[in-house]
């Protein structure tokens, strides 16, 4: 995980910077970021492993959620393996 960029306020009616991390999923793993305070740009450049049984049927999901906000999801991104494992460069 490198960085997000531009990300909006969770608190409505009020200009407040999240504090950003990333959840990162993949089957039955679960791994997250740091949480970076007051940040719409946050750069976390976190790598992770992960195991993969079936990678033919894993789904990498990656949630960025707010937690200044309980936890509030700011934006969310589903990627199959298959398709990623097509790619020359896996770096997303």
């Amino acid at each position: 995980i490198e960085r997000a960029e531009q990300l909006p306020s969770t608190q409505h009616g009020k200009d407040l910077e999240p504090y950003p991390y990333c959840l990162i999923k993949i089957d039955n793993y679960e791994e997250k970021t740091s949480i970076i305070k007051n940040s719409i740009n946050p750069c976390w450049m976190k790598s992770f492993m992960f195991m993969l049984v079936n990678p033919e049927q894993s789904l990498l999901q990656i949630n960025i959620n707010d937690s200044n906000n309980k936890n509030h999801i700011i934006g969310t991104v589903d990627i199959s393996i298959k398709n990623l494992m097509k790619e020359k460069n896996w770096i997303i």
